[in-house]
């Protein structure tokens, strides 16, 4: 891969991201914990793109374009988002293929306790009905790649972003025709 940073950006998210989903797997079945654990996932995925865009423009002389930082957060974030995916294919798939029905499970119980007492048992039953669906599907291979849609498009305005913020482009100065570069 030419740009490095990106490689790098993607296998560190992808770490971390894969340690978060083991940690979920592993630990008790509480929709507290997966809140917890999605926030601390959420902070790394915002904080380590910043972190390799600006070394890179570091590493280039304090100077970095546009492109280039949103082209290393776009593919270093798509490149985790792969190798995150592919991991939880397979993990869900042929390491514990019991995993889906513990996370139906906590998510339909956790469901049902923000809904008791609010509405009629029928449509409790109903949401219920949803939220077991809703959630299997997220684990079928179509479930993913959706995400995965939903994942490239929050990846692609958030690299926009913060490549509008990150970048520092050097100077122009148009004299007789010509463009010269200053430092400043």
């Amino acid at each position: 891969m030419k740009n490095q940073h990106a490689l790098n950006l993607g296998l560190s998210l992808a770490a971390i991201g894969i340690v978060v989903f083991l940690l979920m797997a592993i630990l008790p079945g509480n929709l507290w914990i997966s809140m917890v654990l999605g926030i601390v996932s959420l902070g790394f995925a915002i904080y380590l793109p910043i972190r390799f865009t600006k070394k890179q423009r570091r590493e280039q002389g304090g100077y970095i374009t546009f492109k280039e930082v949103f082209l290393t957060a776009i593919t270093g974030l798509v490149l985790s988002a792969v190798i995150s995916f592919a991991f939880t294919y397979v993990y869900t798939s042929f390491i514990d293929t019991g995993y889906v029905d513990r996370q139906v499970k906590t998510s339909v119980k956790g469901t049902m306790k923000w809904l008791e007492g609010n509405m009629a048992d029928e449509q409790m039953e109903e949401i219920l009905r949803e939220t077991e669906e809703k959630t299997r599907e997220g684990f079928t291979p179509m479930g993913m790649v959706k995400s995965f849609g939903i994942y490239l498009a929050v990846y692609a305005v958030f690299s926009l972003i913060l490549a509008a913020v990150i970048k520092n482009e050097p100077e122009r100065e148009v004299s007789s025709g010509s463009e010269e570069l200053i430092d400043r």
